[in-house]
């Protein structure tokens, strides 16, 4: 009985919180969630981050919920401060550091990984699917690295990070193509071998922009 009573009490206070935010004033238009890639690690000037950018240039109010070397399972966690601020559009940027812990689970010799391809689905689509059920438009956005020796992520050469757009597609998400296309080699629009500077930032913040014209969500 006293379970049962958690049960009621648990499920209860789901209810009122899920209530809650699908009742609330929406603290941002858009929110830009999840990696290193998200927060705009490589931009020195803040002012070029992909969230104040958008705010800018649409005069509308973009949040910035990046955080440096998140995985999957963590944004997971991350997951209710975007339900939280509640807003319209969530950029997404996660699985490239899934990439990473896989390949140093591999490089250690571990015999299962955390970080397997299947798990980072797995995550993407809880995320993608509760952001629907709270009426957030998601648009992941894709990195596709270049293959080659240079650059870590594309040491993944069964294409793991691409297949993420049939998963984002199935779930109801929108997938953005060219959100680093011609980035990753130009060592004048990159801080280092993953991350933009500002001039990267400034051209992923005016495609992200076309991105959201072109699907009337602006």
């Amino acid at each position: 009985m006293v379970f049962r009573g958690m049960v009621k009490r648990v499920i209860l206070i789901s209810l009122i919180f899920s209530s809650a935010i699908l009742n609330a004033e929406p603290k941002y238009f858009g929110a830009v969630f999840g990696d290193s890639l998200a927060y705009t690690v490589g931009a020195f000037n803040r002012k070029n981050s992909i969230s104040a950018c958008l705010t800018r240039k649409t005069g509308l109010s973009f949040g910035n919920f990046g955080v440096n070397g998140a995985t999957t399972h963590d944004a997971l966690e991350f997951l209710k401060w975007i339900l939280a601020a509640n807003p319209k559009i969530v950029l997404i940027s996660l699985g490239g550091n899934d990439v990473i812990g896989y390949l140093n689970d591999v490089k250690n010799r571990k015999t299962s990984s955390r970080f397997n391809e299947s798990a980072t689905h797995q995550n993407l689509t809880k995320i993608y699917e509760q952001l629907k059920t709270y009426g957030m438009t998601a648009i992941h956005l894709g990195i596709s690295p270049p293959r080659v020796p240079e650059n870590k992520l594309s040491m993944m050469r069964d294409g793991r990070l691409e297949r993420i757009r049939e998963t984002a597609l199935k779930s109801g998400a929108l997938f953005m193509d060219n959100f680093m296309t011609d980035l990753w080699l130009n060592k004048s629009l990159m801080r280092d071998d993953r991350h933009p500077n500002d001039n990267g930032a400034k051209i992923q913040c005016e495609r992200i922009l076309e991105y959201l014209k072109v699907n009337k969500l602006l």
